[in-house]
């Protein structure tokens, strides 16, 4: 594939107006009612194909036109987030974000300037405490409450630091959050949100993006909710993309 036919297509926002998102599916992208369907089910995140940079330009704009928020990538700028460290302990102190051992001994500390995104998004888990549950594809394909599913789903935290040299994950359940002290609430899931909170307060210059935003609003979970784990870290690498060369420009 050459360069010039290398650009993908990411839907950071989906609007209200699931008709008009598919309408424009199905007459601008030209796919057929169930593959717009398919598509729908997988937004926000990143549509598959690989389009010229002028015709992706132009579907991201009708996306746009819309209400949604799309961006347009070049496929060699997206960072390979497959290899990302799983943490399990972080701590928001004065100088920075520490990345915690098992032990409690401190790794290394991100100075705030230093992180360049902070993003959550709901993914499936069989170890939540009280979580909603959600059938995967309700997340995407209408605008019902969450609907009772044997799958549930817990929240996934990435930052990336360093210029994009630097990405870690965290798991909703999976995460010491002893640093609180008496702010703990009694789900995991409220307290990754203090945790996000904390961190966006002390980076105040990081944008918040789509799903995060949502999940601080206490929207449905359907708006930041993906059908697997793949999907969030695309989604994560599209926006890496985006914001690195905002940094860039400016």
């Amino acid at each position: 594939m050459s360069d010039s036919e290398d650009f993908l297509i990411f839907v950071f926002d989906v609007c209200d107006d699931r008709d008009a998102v598919l309408n424009v599916l199905t007459e601008k992208f030209e796919y057929h009612k169930t593959d717009a369907n398919i598509r729908f089910r997988h937004m926000p995140g990143m549509l598959r194909e690989h389009f010229p940079r002028e015709r992706a330009q132009e579907l991201a704009g009708a996306l746009n036109a819309i209400g949604c928020h799309a961006k347009v990538v070049e496929g060699s700028k997206l960072p390979d987030l497959k290899h990302a460290a799983q943490i399990h302990h972080l701590r928001c102190v004065d100088s920075g974000l520490e990345v915690v051992n098992a032990d409690g001994s401190v790794s290394e500390t991100l100075s705030w300037e230093s992180i360049n995104l902070v993003t959550v998004g709901a993914i499936p888990s069989s170890t939540v405490d009280g979580s909603p549950t959600i059938h995967p594809n309700a997340a995407a394909t209408d605008h019902a409450d969450p609907v009772t599913h044997p799958e549930k789903f817990a929240m996934e935290l990435w930052v990336v630091a360093n210029q994009g040299q630097l990405f870690f994950r965290a798991e909703q359940h999976e995460m010491n959050y002893e640093y609180l002290g008496d702010r703990k609430v009694s789900s995991t899931k409220g307290n990754l949100e203090l945790l996000v909170r904390d961190i966006l307060e002390k980076a105040s210059h990081l944008l918040v993006l789509g799903t995060t935003r949502d999940f601080l609003n206490h929207r449905p979970l359907k708006t930041y909710a993906f059908s697997t784990p793949d999907d969030l870290r695309d989604l994560v690498a599209g926006q890496v993309a985006v914001v690195l060369e905002m940094t860039t420009d400016s």
